[in-house]
This record gives C-alpha cells, sequence and structure tokens, in this order.
C-alpha cells in the first residue's frame, strides 16, 4: 500500500510540476506578446513625433521666411522713406550736385507729377491723355527743381 500512495504522491508532484511549468510558459508568451505590443506601440509613437517634428520645421521655415520677407519690405519702405526725404531737401534747396541726387536716384529713374497750375511742366514730357509729365533721368529732375524754384520766387 504505501508503494501505491508513494506513487499517487508522484503523479501529484508530477501535475504540480506541470502546472507550474505551464504557468511559466503561460506567462512568458504573455510578457512576449506585451512586449511585442510595447515595441510596436514605441514604434508608432516615435513615428508620429518625428512626423510633428518634421511639420515644426516646415512652419519654422514658412514663418523664418515670412518673417525675412516681412523684414525685407519694411527695409524697402524705410529706405524709400529716407530717399524720398532727401530729395524733397534735394529740390528745396536746389542742390546742384549731380552726385547728390544720384545717391537718391538711379540714373534712369522716372517720375511721373501731375500737373497742375501751381507747377510748370517740360510741355515735351507731358501726357495731355493723363495730364501728367514725365521726368526721365537726375538731369530732369534737377531741371525741374529749378522750375519750382524759380517758379516760387516769382510768383
Amino acid at each position: 500500500e504505501e508503494e501505491e500512495e508513494e506513487e499517487g504522491n508522484e503523479g501529484a508532484d508530477t501535475k504540480d510540476v506541470d502546472s507550474e511549468q505551464a504557468k511559466i510558459l503561460n506567462r512568458r508568451m504573455r510578457n512576449r506578446k506585451h512586449a511585442a505590443a510595447t515595441r510596436r506601440r514605441k514604434k508608432e509613437s516615435m513615428n508620429a513625433m518625428l512626423e510633428e517634428l518634421d511639420q515644426l520645421r516646415k512652419d519654422k521655415m514658412k514663418w523664418a521666411t515670412a518673417e525675412e520677407r516681412e523684414r525685407q519690405i519694411k527695409l524697402r519702405r524705410r529706405t524709400w522713406v529716407d530717399c524720398t526725404h532727401r530729395a524733397f531737401s534735394l529740390q528745396t534747396n536746389y542742390n546742384s550736385n549731380p552726385a547728390a541726387w544720384a545717391s537718391c536716384f538711379d540714373p534712369n529713374v522716372v517720375l511721373v507729377q501731375p500737373v497742375t497750375p501751381y507747377r510748370s511742366c517740360d510741355t515735351s514730357r507731358l501726357d495731355p491723355t493723363t495730364s501728367r509729365c514725365e521726368l526721365v533721368g537726375i538731369p530732369a529732375l534737377m531741371k525741374n527743381a529749378v522750375r519750382c524754384i524759380h517758379r516760387s520766387a516769382h510768383p
């Protein structure tokens, strides 16, 4: 009888060992599945972050380009305003130095002015359809400045 009991106990021990091994194998399988899912989620998350980073870099470049464009526009406006002030000063003081005028204007400048009763105009440059006078080049601007001075000096 004792031998039978021992054989019965041995069967129970074998079942316990098999059950324990099955638990370990099940735990390992769950761990593998969880690890694979974690790696997959990490990879997806990393890809999403890289895409967002690329988009942010593109947006930054657009903003920097737009900012630079705005800066250039402001610079051109400021340059134009400064040049206009200098030109008015040259005209008001009748500066006869072409180099001073060239600091404000391109040598091939074209200035279109409206014709008014208070301003004389070179009739060779007058457009009767628009009542505008076209001044071409620095010498024409200087000549126009002389006319303004003489006209204002002799009303």
